[in-house]
């Protein structure tokens, strides 16, 4: 890891905390002008979970076609697609609390999106932090 790589991935927790912060007074402050305001925010974020899957897949299908490439650790240490795999992951992780504290049911029509973005956030989580480079460079600049 180098220090491009920390400097990502910290950018990458400002975004999606403000990303956060912005959805949650989004709620509260629809919840005073509409009676609809949970719609709104169910809706958010099932519209954030479709866009972060789509973004997560055209990131690993990009990475897998230039896996034999020079290229390959240029995507690998990339902003996008450390932020994909975290934003994937948030999703991820309040898509599994609401549902074991059952504020969304099973049966929700998202769920392909939401199980994709479990698998996204795996395969990339998976690519930057456990498959190591076979030469040992990581750091192409």
């Amino acid at each position: 890891m180098n220090k491009e790589h920390f400097k990502f991935t910290t950018l990458s927790f400002i975004l999606i905390n403000v990303w956060t912060l912005y959805s949650f007074f989004e709620y509260y402050n629809n919840e005073v002008k509409y009676a609809t305001g949970s719609m709104s925010l169910l809706f958010n974020f099932l519209g954030s979970a479709i866009i972060a899957f789509g973004i997560g897949i055209i990131l690993i299908l990009t990475r897998i076609i230039i896996y034999k490439s020079k290229y390959k650790m240029k995507l690998k240490n990339n902003f996008l697609y450390i932020f994909a795999g975290l934003f994937n992951l948030n999703i991820s992780i309040i898509w599994i609390v609401s549902i074991i504290l059952k504020f969304l049911k099973l049966e929700l029509e998202g769920l392909p999106y939401i199980l994709g973005n479990v698998i996204v956030t795996l395969f990339i989580l998976i690519d930057i932090y456990a498959v190591k480079a076979k030469n040992g460079v990581e750091n192409i600049e």
